[in-house]
């Protein structure tokens, strides 16, 4: 089921985007591969992370050191923790023992949310919240 989702993340162009935010060292964006909802549905949406020269953020398990991003998403008044479809990591060796997994440059991470059964209106409000560490030498806590 997750290669056929990160298949689909491939192929479908993002069809609707948030404001990207920018914090120290990255930008990050909430994007959707849809512009319709059906009720009690599924929803593709993605957290779109591009960071500057020489950052990393970490991959779900990310090594020796580091924290994974972590995000919260509201649809509806119900709030619901994310659970990414992490792509595959890079490797970050920090010494001849020691190595972290992680992301640098543009990538997205995709995630399936479930939708409420009792939608209503010609509207949606997707409110997201993510956090995550973005290091270089030194690592600085972000969150937007």
């Amino acid at each position: 089921m997750r290669i056929v989702a990160l298949l689909l993340l491939i192929l479908t162009p993002w069809s609707v985007a948030a404001e990207p935010l920018r914090t120290d060292y990255l930008n990050s964006q909430l994007i959707s591969q849809s512009t319709t909802a059906v009720p009690g549905g599924l929803l593709m949406l993605g957290l779109w992370l591009e960071h500057d020269a020489g950052w990393h953020t970490y991959w779900q398990n990310p090594g020796d050191s580091g924290l994974p991003t972590r995000m919260t998403v509201e649809i509806g008044g119900e709030e619901q923790q994310a659970d990414f479809l992490w792509p595959l990591p890079e490797r970050f060796p920090l010494d001849a023992q020691l190595v972290n997994f992680g992301y640098k440059g543009r990538v997205v991470l995709p995630l399936m949310v479930q939708l409420p059964s009792n939608l209503d209106g010609d509207s949606l409000s997707i409110r997201a919240r993510a956090s995550w560490l973005v290091c270089e030498e030194a690592c600085i806590p972000g969150s937007g």
